[in-house]
């Protein structure tokens, strides 16, 4: 089962990309695996939230960019 969000722009990437804030005030958590591909991800840049089946527990989200397809698994920390 997928629930996706309206796209939301990041605000900050931290941490090396292992951080992202987006705009709507929320913090994730990238995994460890995935954050070398967030740490080139650019403020403002449009991200959906997936919540998908099938990711590794606990990082049972998905960002998406928007344009690009480009995913990485996180959990919501914020």
């Amino acid at each position: 089962m997928e629930c996706t969000r309206p796209p939301v722009r990041i605000k900050e990437v931290n941490y090396r990309g292992k951080t992202i804030m987006l705009m709507d005030s929320s913090v994730w958590e990238v995994s460890f695996f995935d954050s070398v591909a967030s740490s080139l991800w650019l403020p403002l840049t449009e991200v959906v939230v997936k919540r998908e089946c099938g990711t590794p527990y606990p990082y049972t989200t998905m960002l998406e960019r928007v344009n690009f397809g480009q995913k990485v698994r996180a959990k919501r920390v914020e």
